[in-house]
């Protein structure tokens, strides 16, 4: 079977005129146990660093019951840490990792955005990050959440630029909204001039916006000027990414090299931030850095309770310039219109409509003939690689329409060109079978975390990651979810090993040290030898 996720197979060209009469009149009706609550919104806003979060835990703290829907596993394992520092159990619920707390006072639990329950009823929900919910891959998330988390308390928590946009929501919804505005608790400086490699100062952060460009600064930083640091990037598991966090904060390492994985999701006690790059990869091309991105990366400097005051500079004049410019003025305001992902309810209307239970048909009608209700506020909205990867499962007999969506959100790690692991077949085809799955019937080897084998390391906890997420929803075909774990673990050890060593980046001829601004494998003297 294909697996390219580019190639388009055929499919029923039927098209879907109107889903009137089939779904419910309004949005907001597709969650009954929110709507039977009389909620109060409270939304608190300010820069980064103006104890936003501080303020929600506390006032969860007070409350009988709670949860936290956050950004990243990262951010949720943060608070469940923090909750249960000060003495409250907390469970922490994501897509590969649950953690019940059996403890009767465990009212608490600490979750990724994705994973709302919107039939469990609280006192108070915390919604971090709520600018997100304007993000063009994951806004229907924070969408869903603020319409249908059953909480009598909603505290949403976000950039100023999001209040327009959750005002709008409030009004729709027909529910009362408090807004709290905060401001940052330290100053903010601009560098005057360019930090020079050699100059840079304890307690910093140098922000590149690729892996390569992360491992060749670490490399530099190593070879060059003899400055251990830690190193952290996206393709880290958040277990490793936190190892790494931790050794900048007990003082083991005074650099931390990452990318803008930095700006949500790690609180470290830096002091200066030094953007090298006024570029990013967008998935097409190179692109200028958003000011959005600019504003939440350079936030980080200056931890209150840590410094003073926090500072913002660049390696180079035209960074630093570009860097000064964007936050001159603060980001344009999320916009009022909201993102609705194909929920289960809509999915199996718009199956009944088009008589046809053709997932990749189904999503295509949803997100261009597909009129929602409200659409006034509301478009339809897809993940990434969403219709390629039900395009796949469609061709997978046996599985029912319902756990093909399920499978189509996956956290599926795609290889190069778009193209799908042959394990995630693997995973389909054994659900659709019954089939018990042992994690040896995936041939795994643990592979040695060096050089190129990094990153193979990097792709198979990815890919462990997913088969937890499987267990999670059919624990019947995915059984070694403790085996999985301890792989999981074994390799996060090994990446860490790899990760914590001196990094010289060498010509692949003569062994010489390399800098990173060399866009070869080869040294100048080796490369005219040839």
């Amino acid at each position: 079977m294909d697996t390219n996720l580019s190639r388009r197979g055929k499919r029923n060209s039927g098209g879907l005129q109107s889903l009137a009469g089939v779904l419910p009149a309004r949005i907001a009706d597709f969650y009954p146990a929110a709507r039977s609550l009389v909620r109060k919104l409270v939304l608190v806003v300010g820069p980064t660093n103006s104890g936003k979060t501080h303020r929600a835990l506390e006032r969860l703290k007070r409350a009988e019951s709670g949860v936290y829907l956050g950004p990243l596993r990262l951010l949720a394992l943060e608070v469940r840490d923090r909750l249960e520092a000060d003495g409250f159990p907390t469970s922490l619920i994501t897509g590969e990792l649950r953690e019940i707390r059996e403890n009767p006072r465990a009212a608490f639990t600490a979750s990724t955005i994705e994973m709302t329950d919107f039939d469990a009823h609280v006192d108070i929900a915390i919604i971090d990050e709520v600018q997100m919910l304007g993000d063009a891959e994951r806004g229907w998330a924070w969408v869903q959440a603020i319409l249908g988390v059953p909480a009598r308390e909603v505290w949403m928590l976000g950039s100023p630029e999001a209040q327009d946009a959750v005002q709008t929501l409030a009004q729709y919804l027909g529910e009362p909204l408090e807004t709290i505005s905060t401001e940052r608790l330290t100053e903010l400086e601009i560098d005057a001039r360019p930090t020079r490699f050699a100059d840079i100062a304890p307690q910093s952060v140098l922000v590149a916006f690729s892996r390569r460009e992360v491992l060749d600064l670490a490399a530099e930083a190593s070879s060059q000027h003899n400055r251990d640091c830690a190193v952290i990037y996206g393709a880290l598991s958040p277990e490793v990414r936190t190892a790494q966090a931790e050794r900048f904060r007990r003082g083991d390492v005074d650099l931390v090299v990452a990318t803008d994985a930095i700006g949500m999701g790690l609180n470290l006690p830096v002091k200066h931030v030094l953007f090298t790059s006024l570029t990013k990869w967008d998935g097409k091309a190179e692109t200028a850095l958003p000011r959005e991105l600019v504003w939440q990366i350079a936030g980080r400097a200056g931890r209150y309770g840590q410094h003073a005051r926090g500072h913002v500079g660049a390696l180079d004049r035209r960074t630093l310039e570009f860097i000064r410019t964007a936050l001159e003025a603060r980001p344009a305001a999320v916009p009022r219109f909201y993102r609705q992902g194909p929920t289960w309810p809509i999915v199996s209307a718009i199956a009944a409509a088009l008589r046809s239970e053709c997932l990749e048909q189904i999503l295509e009608s949803f997100l261009r003939r597909a009129k929602l209700p409200d659409n006034q506020y509301f478009s339809a909205a897809l993940g990434e690689d969403q219709i390629g990867i039900a395009r796949i499962l469609d061709c997978v007999h046996g599985l029912p329409l319902k756990t093909r969506l399920a499978l189509s959100v996956a956290p599926v790690p795609m290889l190069a060109r778009k193209q799908l692991p042959r394990e995630f077949l693997l995973f389909a085809n054994a659900i659709a079978n019954g089939e018990r799955l042992r994690l040896d019937v995936l041939r795994y080897h643990l592979p040695p975390a060096a050089g190129a084998e990094q990153q193979r390391a990097e792709f198979a906890v990815r890919l462990l990651n997913l088969y937890c997420w499987l267990h999670y929803r059919w624990p019947d075909v995915f059984p070694d979810l403790p085996r999985a774990q301890g792989a999981i673990r074994t390799l996060d050890a090994a990446i860490n090993r790899h990760l914590a060593k001196k990094r010289v980046r060498r010509c692949e001829s003569c062994r010489r040290p390399l800098s990173r601004f060399e866009p070869f494998r080869y040294c100048d003297e080796c490369f005219h030898a040839c």
